[in-house]
């Protein structure tokens, strides 16, 4: 799902939902999906380093918890009012300083492997 579908769900929900609130929430506040991809690809990332292969059903795990966060992040408003705001913004402070610890971690794993010298393995499908 590229840039377009993005901007397309933003126009939809502009459309049916139109208030400040909504444009903050939906513009402003929009790193959602690129942190939901990278849940699903840590959960990948994990099976990968665990087994030393990833399978088809490494992707189910990754993508339950990357949807169940997308649900809430769309709920929030719903289920708690206007006090969804506020877990709006909990949910996503926690969502970037979760993101921000395991790229520090993967950077000092990069180094610790020797990968960001060129010595990454080469991987045999």
């Amino acid at each position: 799902m590229g840039l377009g579908f993005f901007a397309m769900e933003n126009f939809q929900y502009f459309l049916y939902y139109f208030d400040e609130s909504v444009i903050i929430y939906r513009s402003v506040l929009c790193w959602g999906h690129g942190v939901w991809v990278a849940t699903t690809g840590l959960w990948l990332a994990i099976a990968k380093v665990e087994r030393g292969k990833v399978v088809i059903w490494d992707l189910i795990p990754g993508l339950l918890v990357a949807m169940t966060l997308h649900f809430l992040w769309n709920g929030w408003m719903g289920f708690l009012g206007d006090l969804g705001f506020v877990a709006i913004l909990a949910q996503g402070v926690h969502q970037l300083w979760y993101s921000r610890k395991m790229i520090k971690e993967a950077m000092r794993d990069d180094v610790l492997l020797g990968y960001e010298a060129g010595m990454a393995p080469v991987e045999r499908y």
